[in-house]
């Protein structure tokens, strides 16, 4: 059911209390909100306007212009837009509790292929577990659970989500999750899969840090690049790796500029074990 959800926070687009509305052409939400143009309206409305209440935008990705995905964490909702958040559904929730096995919601995070609006990636089972949708919400699939990979250790939690573009003479695509412990300890990894006709298994990509994002390079099919945001008991740091994509492996980049500094203990920065550290995009510890 396609559905114009207002509510009293910031969701789908920019909504300022339960009676104000921002509208804005998407082409103008992806020129960096060039201007905000107010208008009221009434909810509930013959328009089919409506607050959705309890609610809050917990993650959010663009796949285009038009198709959005979006993830309410406390309430256990999942949404999408094809119309740039004019209208939005939550059909695409019923049918990711179609999977087999059922996932546990809420959707904790939300990735989607660069090249690829209807390639979807969501994370649930308390950060545990993967699904991946190929037609924009209808239909999901669990990927094998991280916990598979070596690198995985009890207490580990998935903290980011990536999807490449395609890439390759077999157009196969890659995901990567970055996982950490929520207690600070920097124990954690990069943890990649292959998909293409087959898919693969999760495998480490040797960091051996706390990972809290995780991305891939727009022109990942030339320069099989990967960038991660670390942190060990010396500080923050941003690597860059180069994927070896025959052994799904990657070689870092650990000295200057490439391992680059962001804080340091000494400093006063915060700390992996900060409690305001954040868990990618979808919470914190």
């Amino acid at each position: 059911m396609a559905r114009r959800l207002v509510s009293s926070v910031v969701i789908f687009g920019v909504v300022l209390s339960s009676i104000l509305v921002a509208i804005l052409p998407s082409s103008q939400v992806l020129a960096q909100f060039e201007a905000l143009r107010w208008t009221p309206i009434r909810t509930p409305s013959d328009e089919d306007f409506f607050v959705v209440t309890p609610s809050e935008v917990s993650a959010l990705v663009l796949g285009s212009e038009n198709v959005w995905y979006a993830a309410d964490i406390p309430n256990l909702k999942l949404y999408r837009t094809v119309d740039g958040g004019r209208t939005w559904d939550d059909e695409i929730e019923d049918a990711l509790l179609d999977a087999t096995p059922t996932p546990t919601l809420p959707v904790w995070d939300l990735a989607v292929a660069p090249d690829d609006p209807d390639f979807i990636v969501a994370v649930t089972d308390g950060r545990q577990e993967v699904y991946v949708s190929q037609d924009g919400g209808d239909t999901w699939e669990a990927l094998p659970s991280p916990s598979t990979a070596s690198e995985w250790v009890p207490g580990h939690v998935i903290a980011d989500v990536a999807v490449s573009p395609l890439y390759g003479d077999n157009e196969q695509r890659d995901v990567a999750v970055g996982i950490r412990l929520p207690n600070g300890a920097a124990d954690g990894d990069v943890i990649v899969i292959q998909l293409d006709t087959l898919i693969g298994s999760w495998r480490g990509q040797g960091l051996d840090a706390d990972v809290s994002r995780v991305a891939f390079s727009p022109n990942y099919d030339d320069d099989e690049t990967i960038i991660a945001l670390v942190s060990d008991t010396t500080g923050t740091y941003l690597a860059t790796g180069y994927r070896v994509i025959a052994s799904n492996t990657t070689l870092w980049e650990v000295t200057d500029p490439y391992f680059i500094e962001i804080s340091h203990m000494s400093t006063g920065a915060l700390s992996p074990g900060g409690p305001a550290y954040l868990l990618g995009s979808g919470g914190s510890s």
